[in-house]
């Protein structure tokens, strides 16, 4: 309805308004995880105001987060041309081709790890998951190293290392890599 009236389309402020509001609702949607009801949230936010830079980077942060990478980086180049003076917008779609680099390095890794059994790259792939955020498998790959008698002491250094940077760190884990090494040493 009021992309259909001329006085709302001439009302700037209203259309940034009505867009931050809509980005607040998603807020909801993004916390109880309906991604495609945050996506379409998004979309309108978008349509309402597409100068408001929340809209577009929350967009784009979504389809980012889901490894939709052609899609992030439609949004925020889209956004570009309309402001292109906005430094923000280079640095996310550096941001995305980082990601993406760091999801193909991650596939790359995990096909070596599968044929090659635990090595070097395991510690690489732990590494990109602790970044990535993927908790879960980082700490399955840990556990898996750990487990794994043919590695070299200062592979178990590498492990503690990973283990202490991160949010929270993992505490067992560290002491367990410092007694493998002491028991290796």
């Amino acid at each position: 309805k009021l992309m259909a009236n001329p006085k709302f389309l001439r009302d700037v402020m209203a259309r940034e308004t009505f867009s931050r509001l809509r980005c607040g609702i998603v807020g909801i949607y993004v916390f109880r995880k309906m991604l495609p009801e945050a996506e379409y949230a998004f979309k309108q936010a978008v349509e309402l105001c597409p100068l408001c830079p929340e809209a577009n980077f929350r967009l784009a942060a979504l389809y980012l987060q889901r490894e939709q990478f052609e899609a992030a980086r439609k949004v925020m180049n889209d956004n570009y041309k309309l402001d292109p003076k906005n430094d923000r917008i280079e640095g996310f779609l550096k941001q995305i081709d980082q990601v993406e680099q760091a999801e193909k390095r991650m596939m790359e890794l995990q096909i070596a790890l599968s044929t090659n059994g635990i090595s070097e790259a395991a510690l690489e792939l732990a590494g990109l998951y602790r970044k990535r955020g993927k908790e879960k498998l980082f700490m399955d790959l840990i556990s898996q190293i750990l487990n794994n008698t043919n590695l070299p002491p200062s592979a178990y250094i590498e492990i503690a290392k990973l283990c202490a940077y991160g949010s929270p760190p993992q505490m067992d884990r560290i002491v367990e890599a410092f007694q493998r090494y002491l028991q290796r040493e």
